[in-house]
């Protein structure tokens, strides 16, 4: 059963932050995000400069962003979109590194980042311990939204405004006095609203796994930047841990050479219980 979402008074709008339910807003400026050496960060949008200055290793980041030699791809629908040119500094303070879309007059805008079919990659390990930030700023006053694809085609809705997006409620309203604000959401928020997960996620593919949708009024201009997914540290290949079919019975196993321990489903297990199991391509019962 979805949650009861309390809206804060128009009055509070003000305020540098406020929070519903579990979706949390704050003023970048006042609030910015802190990037951990002990995190995981599985990146859609994160600008190379802004990576930099983060001043973490690259095993931390783990790139999911547009990738024409794998697959992925930025597609704006239908022309409805524009590139204006950026001349604000990002929500971590870098000049310029940050996306910026203008819709166009065509009455309705949208763009997608895609992910082919035949360029399956492993995302099953974004559980609940992970969660979901983004950075947002506009001075458009109607509704914008954001959507996230699970394995199983379940969308989240990050509608953002006082008023709901089409058929999408929204989860939560920023200033639009085009500052940057953070948006930052645990996946068991996802789990709980939507029934959206990555547990099936070991072969993702085939999706749009990022969306933006800006309505249609001519000339809005939405700014969107650090969009990525963070939680415990993982391995930075983790994500090319695609289970394909195996001699064995046609299981899948992973095309890792390592000694991990994988379910009868291909998905990786840290704690082996009692059962049927796949090391290094061959069954063994624990």
């Amino acid at each position: 059963m979805k949650k009861t979402l309390l809206f804060i008074a128009a009055a509070m709008m003000s305020a540098a932050s406020f929070a519903q339910d579990d979706v949390k807003v704050s003023m970048a400026d006042e609030n910015p995000f802190k990037f951990s050496a002990d995190e995981s960060y599985v990146t859609i949008f994160l600008g190379d400069e802004t990576k930099t200055t983060a001043g973490l290793d690259d095993a931390n980041f783990i790139y999911f962003g547009p990738d024409g030699d794998n697959g992925r791809n930025l597609w704006v629908w239908g022309d409805t979109f524009g590139w204006p040119e950026k001349n604000d500094l990002n929500s971590f303070g870098v000049p310029g590194d940050y996306m910026s879309v203008s819709v166009l007059n065509v009455g309705w805008s949208g763009l997608g980042y895609n992910i082919a079919k035949d360029n399956p990659v492993n995302l099953s390990f974004i559980d609940s311990n992970w969660a979901f930030h983004m950075a947002v700023k506009t001075t458009y006053k109607g509704a914008i939204d954001f959507k996230l694809t699970d394995a199983n085609g379940m969308e989240a809705a990050i509608a953002l405004g006082a008023e709901p997006y089409e058929s999408d409620a929204p989860i939560a309203d920023f200033p639009r006095d085009g500052e940057w604000y953070n948006i930052d959401i645990p996946m068991s928020y996802f789990e709980d609203q939507f029934e959206f997960t990555f547990e099936d996620a070991t072969n993702y593919a085939d999706k749009n796994y990022f969306v933006v949708l800006a309505g249609g009024v001519e000339g809005t201009v939405v700014d969107y930047d650090a969009v990525f997914f963070h939680g415990p540290k993982v391995d930075a290949d983790i994500i090319n841990q695609v289970p394909e079919a195996d001699a064995i019975n046609g299981i899948k196993v992973t095309k890792a050479s390592d000694n991990a321990i994988y379910d009868l489903t291909g998905r990786r297990v840290a704690n082996a219980t009692k059962g049927i199991y796949i090391q290094n391509g061959k069954k063994f019962i624990k």
